[in-house]
C-alpha cells in the first residue's frame, strides 16, 4: 500500500501520523478534512479531531467511526510507517498543510472552470468562487506556532 500512494496522499498521511503522535496539533490544524485527497485520509482525520476535541487525546479505541476494517487496519498503517519529525513539528505542520491546501485549491479551481465551461454557474458565481478560494490561507505567527484562520466561510461544496 505503502509505494502506490501519490505524493499527495503521502503528505496526508505523514500529517495524519504526527497528530497521532503529538495530540495537540488538532488545536492547530487550520484545514479542514475535506480538504484531504482520499476519503479514507479524510474519514480518519474527522476522527481524530472529534476524539480529541471529546477527550483530550486521540486514542483509536476511543474513535468510534473508525467502523470498518479498512479505516483501521489504515490507521495502523499509518502509525507504524508513516514518517513524521517531532524534533520540527511545526514546520512539518506548516508544510504539509500548505501542501494539502494548495492541492485542494487546484482541484476546487478545475472543478469551477469545467462547471462554467458546461453552463453549471454563471461568470459571475465562477469569480465569488475563485474569489473565495483565493482568500484561504495557511497562516503562521511570529513564533511560527500556527494559528487558526478567523473570519473566513471556506465551505466549497
Amino acid at each position: 500500500m505503502y509505494n502506490k500512494l501519490t505524493p499527495i496522499e503521502q503528505v496526508e498521511r505523514e500529517l495524519i501520523a504526527l497528530i497521532f503522535y503529538k495530540n495537540e496539533i488538532v488545536d492547530l490544524l487550520q484545514i479542514k478534512p475535506k480538504y484531504l485527497l482520499t476519503k479514507i485520509n479524510e474519514k480518519i482525520l474527522e476522527e481524530m479531531i472529534v476524539c480529541y476535541k471529546k477527550h483530550k487525546i486521540i486514542d483509536m479505541t476511543l474513535m468510534t467511526g473508525l467502523n470498518t476494517v479498512e479505516l483501521v487496519e489504515t490507521c495502523v498503517d499509518i502509525i507504524t510507517n508513516d514518517m513524521y519529525y517531532l524534533s520540527d513539528w511545526e514546520r512539518q505542520l506548516q508544510c504539509s498543510q500548505e501542501q494539502i491546501l494548495n492541492h485542494y485549491k487546484e482541484k476546487v479551481i478545475k472543478d469551477c472552470f469545467k462547471e462554467l465551461e458546461i453552463g453549471k454557474i454563471s461568470y459571475e458565481e465562477y469569480q465569488e468562487k475563485m474569489d473565495k478560494i483565493g482568500k484561504i490561507q495557511i497562516t503562521s505567527t511570529n513564533n511560527n506556532r500556527m494559528k487558526t484562520i478567523k473570519g473566513i466561510d471556506t465551505t466549497y461544496e
